[in-house]
């Protein structure tokens, strides 16, 4: 439903799962990764967790949306209204990503990094900047091997910070790119008792306060 012809996250996924791997996907691109969830939509081999603005195209990735018999769980979705910003998207990375990607102990951990959550993007409205890529996926780093996929972006200046800070976070370096953090809402607390009721039972999320 989008632009890809091939979903190149969800080829790399099967295929290290067919050699035996354990592999996490992190979607982060602003639209919900519709495609990459049905592919695994009934399987555990393969978590998949997507981070997307919401009310939006294509109008899935409903925190419901959790899997579907030996996949039931193994589907995370985090809708987060337009005007997030970097901190409240980060809270949510440290609250429900990262202990849900920990606890799935995968081999491998692949990102879909779309960069259309950029704040100077065209068509999404998150208002992330590089930074918040940056600190997302060293996060994901240290847990365990990750490789990243080039998602949607419609801004070239925006791609070209974003990829570079990405690039960076991957192979352990610092951010060669700083952007001036600017204020949003925090989406958890609308989104708190979704993964409480959805993924708490099963998942060590920090729910907090």
């Amino acid at each position: 439903m989008g632009f890809c012809l091939f979903s190149n996250v969800a080829l790399a996924a099967d295929a290290l799962a067919r050699e035996g791997r354990r592999v996490a996907i992190v979607d982060v691109d602003v639209h919900h990764g519709n495609g990459t969830q049905d592919v695994f939509y009934e399987r555990d081999d393969v978590l998949f967790v997507s981070l997307h603005q919401s009310p939006f195209y294509p109008g899935t990735g409903h925190a419901h949306e959790i899997g579907r018999g030996p996949g039931e769980g193994y589907t995370v979705n985090l809708p987060v209204p337009s005007g997030t910003g970097h901190a409240g998207w980060l809270e949510l990375v440290d609250r429900v990503v990262v202990p849900v990607v920990e606890a799935f102990s995968p081999d491998v951990i692949l990102v879909s990094a779309g960069f259309d959550a950029h704040r100077e993007d065209p068509i999404g409205g998150l208002d992330l900047v590089a930074d918040t890529f940056y600190e997302a996926v060293a996060g994901l780093r240290e847990i365990a091997a990750t490789g990243a996929v080039l998602e949607g972006g419609y801004s070239l200046e925006a791609l070209e910070v974003c990829a570079r800070s990405v690039g960076a976070a991957l192979i352990w370096e610092a951010n060669p790119v700083k952007e001036t953090i600017t204020e949003g809402v925090r989406p958890w607390g609308m989104l708190r008792s979704e993964v409480e009721s959805y993924h708490a039972g099963r998942w060590p999320v920090r729910l907090g306060g």
